[in-house]
């Protein structure tokens, strides 16, 4: 996939280059699937995002990604979502080389909404659907809500 894209935008590459990137990558994603998981978990959340991508023959397919997340007995999950978080995640995605985006669409993350504009000025940044709903029930109530979400409704 990557020789391809990288043909289809006619840049030089070395096929050594891409060995040792797909060698890299593998290893990382054979470490994350060894890696040892909590004996005992209180939950597992478990949800998909589905979207569209191009694959190596260039017709486009429907994909779905899932991701489980574990809180553990003392009612704590790995990872926090956090302004320290996303710029970790966002920063990694810069030094990874990615400068533009259109529009990130992301859930209600404590400090994404911040992050974003500082690290990516230019994008726009949307809540999902169903985050933007709960939030325009709880600032309009009842009736208001019930106007506003025809609206919407009309929008979609």
């Amino acid at each position: 996939m990557v020789r391809a894209t990288l043909q289809t935008l006619n840049l030089p590459y070395q096929e050594e280059a891409i060995e040792d990137l797909t060698d890299l990558i593998y290893d990382h994603l054979d470490a994350y699937r060894t890696s040892p998981l909590p004996e005992e978990l209180f939950a597992v959340f478990i949800d998909a995002y589905h979207g569209k991508l191009r694959d190596e023959n260039g017709k486009v397919v429907d994909v779905s990604i899932f991701v489980a997340l574990g809180i553990d007995m003392e009612g704590y999950k790995q990872g926090k979502e956090s302004k320290e978080f996303w710029i970790e995640v966002f920063q990694d995605m810069l030094t990874r080389g990615m400068s533009k985006v259109a529009i990130f669409v992301t859930d209600d993350f404590r400090g994404i909404t911040s992050v974003v504009k500082k690290l990516f000025p230019n994008s726009e940044h949307q809540l999902c659907w169903v985050h933007m709903k709960r939030n325009l029930k709880r600032g309009f109530g009842g009736k208001g809500y019930s106007q506003m979400r025809r609206i919407l409704d009309k929008v979609r």
